[in-house]
């Protein structure tokens, strides 16, 4: 956990609130895979989501390999597609997730 993380961690703490969840499902990465998962962050505001999420178009997956002068473009596009397809599949399951949640106070309401 960085620096800015532990003082968010800090002052949810001292304000008696929930720390935020990208902050406690942070990954442990191994050396050298920082710039995967900075690239990610980065790439995930480049989607095209209207009503649903959607992925990152593979342009701009290029255009950042290009930017940061990425030698194995390649390689690049594939981890960062495959993160992506995780992190869509895991918004996929928690929407489903609170779409039954809703259904069944829905359902519980009207008995």
């Amino acid at each position: 956990m960085g620096d800015i993380e532990e003082k968010i961690v800090k002052q949810a703490a001292e304000k008696g609130l929930e720390v935020p969840d990208r902050i406690v499902n942070q990954p442990d990465l191994m050396p050298g895979l920082e710039l995967f998962y900075i690239a990610f962050e980065d790439l995930n505001s480049d989607r095209l989501s209207a009503f649903e999420l959607g992925p990152i178009p593979t342009m701009a997956i290029l255009n950042y390999a290009k930017y940061f002068d990425i030698d194995d473009v390649e390689s690049f596009k594939t981890i960062i597609r495959r993160m992506d397809n995780a992190f869509i599949s895991f918004h996929d399951k928690k929407q489903k997730s609170k779409e039954r949640a809703a259904e069944k106070l829905k359902v519980k309401r009207h008995k």
